[in-house]
């Protein structure tokens, strides 16, 4: 299992490369973002994924076909479907990760460490349990850090079960407080392990969510344009 970590600034100079990549439907997709900035980030992402599936799985990545869930969760068709995988992307980072099929499905978020945490945002996203670790001590970027933990995870875990950010965050606890940690949810019918990762980049978050009780070792590692 491999998690790859790339920072899109450090491949926009490949942009026109990773264009020739994509599907129709993922240039059109492109195309409606209102800015060069935001249509830039989408295609170096997407471009990036089918290049490491493409050499992960040796196949031309320009050949890898894709198909959506009822609820939106993209996955591989065949030649490909032996591998599952998950993409997310911050305003400065990407991550994929992926795995063997049989391995089960995945999920990985991260985010820039930015914004502002109000109380409202907390009560909302967080379970009784979870709220309780914001005592009344802890500095505004002791804060951000925790709220920024526990929204990885949690969006790991829900992109994992497919089920996406529709569920009601606060109904899902993802035990923060541990390195990681085995979630049951939705009345106990979902089970997913949940890893933050350590050693990220200053400023970023970010966690992998495997199905299932036992986690899977996986690696994390740093993508770095090659040097021509």
């Amino acid at each position: 299992m491999l998690v790859v970590l790339a920072e899109l600034v450090a491949f926009l100079p490949e942009l026109a490369a990773y264009q020739e990549l994509l599907s129709p439907a993922e240039r059109a997709r492109a195309d409606r973002f209102v800015t060069a900035a935001l249509r830039g980030s989408f295609v170096t992402a997407h471009g990036l994924m089918r290049a490491v599936l493409g050499r992960c799985l040796e196949l031309d990545p320009v050949t890898l076909s894709f198909a959506e869930t009822a609820r939106g969760k993209p996955f591989l068709l065949p030649p490909a479907s032996v591998a599952t995988f998950n993409l997310s992307h911050s305003r400065r980072f990407v991550a994929l990760a992926l795995a063997r099929a049989t391995h089960g499905e995945l999920g990985v978020d991260v985010e820039d460490v930015e914004r502002q945490v109000s109380a409202g945002l907390v009560d909302a996203c967080t379970s009784p349990g979870e709220r309780a670790l914001f005592h009344e001590g802890l500095s505004e970027t002791e804060r951000r850090a925790l709220f920024f933990r526990i929204w990885t995870r949690k969006e790991a875990v829900l992109k994992a079960s497919g089920l996406g950010i529709g569920v009601r965050l606060s109904s899902v606890d993802v035990a923060p407080q541990l390195a990681s940690a085995t979630v049951l949810w939705d009345e106990g019918r979902q089970r997913h392990h949940v890893t933050s990762f350590a050693g990220l980049p200053e400023g970023l978050c970010g966690a992998l969510a495997q199905a299932g009780p036992s986690p899977g070792p996986f690696e994390l590692l740093r993508l770095v344009p090659e040097i021509r």
